[in-house]
């Protein structure tokens, strides 16, 4: 017996040295959805923090939380993609510009995953109704 999912969504993610990275979104598995999830939640926590611009120590208090949120982020990121994708695409950075472009690249590759699940759903229904149906008329 071969089992095989043909709902993932493979992503490659190319870094400035144009070392290149491949992961995959399954919006079938609930653990990766939900890790996912959590991680757009806890990114756009750390994108509210405002860094005040004067006093030292209300600035190094929001950047203590930011840092706090990133290895969240970072934590999420390894549970969801492994590890190699924060090394390789990342290259062990932690520069908010790269994560900001990962995200909005992100959301859309996410998006282009669901599709490819409701593609599915409705392959599946189409098989199972059309099953039923003859069936039915049999019966």
């Amino acid at each position: 017996m071969k089992l095989t999912n043909d709902v993932k969504h493979s992503v490659t993610v190319e870094n400035e040295h144009g070392d290149k990275v491949t992961f995959d979104i399954d919006i079938s598995d609930m653990i990766q959805v939900g890790t996912i999830t959590e991680i757009f939640g806890v990114y756009n926590e750390m994108m509210a923090i405002d860094i005040p611009e004067d006093g030292l120590k209300e600035t190094l208090s929001a950047i203590k939380a930011i840092k706090a949120k990133m290895n969240e982020v970072n934590e999420l990121l390894d549970e969801a993609f492994g590890a190699e994708l924060r090394e390789k695409a990342f290259l062990n950075s932690n520069s908010m510009f790269l994560y900001n472009d990962f995200f909005e690249k992100l959301e859309k590759e996410f998006e282009k995953a669901g599709i490819k699940v409701e593609s599915k759903i409705k392959e599946i229904k189409k098989k199972y109704l059309v099953k039923d149906h003859k069936s039915k008329d049999t019966i």
